[in-house]
């Protein structure tokens, strides 16, 4: 059943579909026959594309004044609202360290300008007597040093001399004193006196005593082998020199003698020290000593005074010889240096010297500069002609490098508008532009772009592109935040066909215009370039003078624009209205 009515539907919806096909063909050639056409002669023209878009007025340009270096505000020149010229100072701080830092800096350069002048010019006279005068001086103690030697050594070998004339006696009385037995107790002199001591000490016993006793009987006796070895070997070495003997002989034959005297003087000092020990002792015993005692004390002191005499005489001569081959040596130095400087003084300065010195003249010139550029930062000065928009600041206030002091505009205004994707594609810098203000009905200025977004905004998927637009022209009346409408001219043809929009139509992704043959018109397939929201430019297809038909009008409706052919199931289409090729 339901089979029977589905085939009686279709049966019925196939004879609507003839019967009104039927119908539509009659009344197509029926009304093909009361078709008027609305024709224009094809011709050239200047054809302009222009891409649309609004937005709002803004300052060109707004910058925060930071100054560069801290300090304290001195004067504010401004106050908010007020127009300033570029370069003109804000605000000024205390410089008084950055001006002495200049003046340091002048004088540093003004110095090292004089030193390479100076340099540079020629030697004078005075110069090169002063540096010739310094060798000669110099020589001079050379000779001088020389024979300050030579009397040392001279003096120093009468030094040994005098030596020699006391050592024997002073050696001769110190074997009788230790060695003889002028004290008759039937052994030598050393040993009554160290068994003397032992004898009367009462303060140490037994075996203490004796071990101490005799380490001091060994010390007595080591001191004066060794002083009488030394002097034995040293009054044999004198006998083998003479004043006419080389220098350095002599020198060795004084510092021999002066080691010999030092340590006879110490066997002297030893042995004094025993027969004083013995002595004191005797007297807290309330015992005398005899007069032998006595003598030996006084000819100890007396030998101990001569050995110092000759141990002084003999070490100022050992400095002075010292002194005067130091002297020699400083003072061949000193020619050698002078020498040098006397070569460098008739050469002249050396092209290093000259290097060296104009580097230094640079780099204080840079110094000054640098300090300068230091002290200019003390002015605050406006980056452009702008007006102060707020001052942040005040005087007597200190401020610090870095934080804003000051927000500063520019006094022109320029339009700010945000296009899609498509439109910024045809956007470029530097393109005219014409700018109408909603605010203002009766003004209308020109302008060009001045930039143009690299990086898009993307909001709920669109993607748009800010629009700098810069005006020609300042009004007065225009202010920031103002709405406007803005036409950039994204393209120009100049002398092209060109068509009205309605001769355009398209089939297939075709564009074609009818062309009047006679009566009838004749599609003919063209090739479009830019078109506006009423013309389209014709590279191809037209040629001027060419009748095309702009408007079709029938009996049913005397003026109604000419529709595009399509098909009932279209394959594609094309649309027009912006700038394209």
């Amino acid at each position: 059943m339901n089979i029977f009515r589905s085939k009686i539907a279709l049966g019925i919806i196939l004879i609507i579909v003839v019967g009104g096909g039927v119908y539509l063909n009659k009344n197509k050639k029926s009304s093909d026959s009361d078709i008027q056409y609305q024709t224009e002669t094809v011709g050239k023209k200047t054809i302009i594309s222009s891409v649309m878009g609004s937005g709002q007025v803004s300052a060109s340009n707004m910058q925060e004044i930071k100054p560069k270096v801290s300090g304290d505000v001195i004067v504010v020149n401004f106050k908010s609202g007020q127009e300033v010229k570029k370069r003109e100072v804000i605000i000024q701080l205390d410089k008084s360290e950055a001006e002495k830092a200049v003046r340091d800096a002048s004088l540093n350069l003004e110095s090292a300008n004089l030193s390479l002048e100076k340099l540079k010019q020629p030697t004078d006279e005075l110069t090169m007597f002063q540096a010739t005068s310094a060798i000669d001086k110099a020589r001079e103690d050379i000779k001088q040093f020389n024979e300050d030697l030579e009397k040392a050594y001279e003096d120093g070998f009468t030094a040994i001399a005098d030596t020699f004339l006391d050592a024997p006696s002073i050696m001769t009385s110190l074997e009788n004193i230790l060695l003889g037995n002028s004290l008759k107790m039937g052994s030598q002199n050393l040993s009554t006196y160290i068994n003397g001591i032992k004898a009367q000490d009462k303060t140490t016993k037994g075996y203490q005593l004796n071990v101490f006793y005799d380490n001091y009987e060994a010390k007595v006796k080591e001191s004066y082998t060794k002083a009488l070895g030394k002097y034995e070997e040293n009054f044999e070495d004198y006998k083998n020199i003479s004043r006419y003997s080389d220098k350095e002989l002599i020198g060795k034959e004084i510092d021999q003698t002066y080691e010999t005297i030092k340590i006879i003087t110490e066997s002297l000092k030893v042995t004094k020290n025993m027969i004083d020990e013995y002595e004191n002792i005797f007297s807290k015993s309330n015992m005398s000593v005899s007069s032998t005692v006595t003598s030996h004390q006084n000819t100890l002191s007396s030998n101990v005074t001569t050995a110092n005499k000759h141990l002084a005489a003999l070490l100022s001569i050992k400095h002075t010889i010292e002194s005067s081959k130091d002297s020699l040596v400083n003072a061949g130095r000193v020619i050698a240096e002078k020498n040098k400087s006397l070569d460098k003084l008739e050469a002249g300065a050396d092209e290093l010297d000259i290097s060296s010195q104009e580097l230094s003249v640079k780099q204080k010139r840079t110094a000054l500069l640098d300090a300068k550029e230091k002290l200019d930062d003390y002015d605050i000065k406006a980056p452009f002609d702008g007006i102060i928009a707020k001052i942040d600041t005040e005087e007597g206030s200190y401020i610090s490098s870095g934080t804003v002091v000051a927000t500063f505009i520019k006094k022109n205004k320029i339009a700010e508008i945000s296009l899609n994707e498509v439109d910024t594609a045809k956007v470029k810098v530097d393109q005219k532009v014409t700018i109408t203000f909603d605010a203002i009905e009766d003004l209308s200025i020109t302008g060009k772009v001045s930039e143009v977004d690299i990086l898009g905004t993307v909001t709920q998927g669109v993607v748009t592109y800010n629009i700098k637009i810069s005006f020609d022209t300042q009004d007065e009346r225009i202010k920031p935040g103002m709405t406007v409408s803005t036409a950039i001219i994204s393209d120009i043809a100049q002398d092209v066909i060109v068509v009205p929009n309605s001769a355009i139509t398209y089939e297939n992704n075709q564009e074609f215009v009818e062309v009047m043959e006679g009566k009838d018109p004749k599609k003919q397939r063209v090739e479009i370039g830019i078109s506006n929201d009423t013309h389209t430019e014709i590279k191809s297809g037209l040629k001027e003078g060419d009748l095309i038909v702009t408007q079709k009008t029938t009996s049913s409706s005397q003026s109604r624009p000419q529709e595009a052919t399509r098909s009932l199931f279209p394959t594609g289409g094309r649309s027009f209205g912006g700038g394209r090729r």
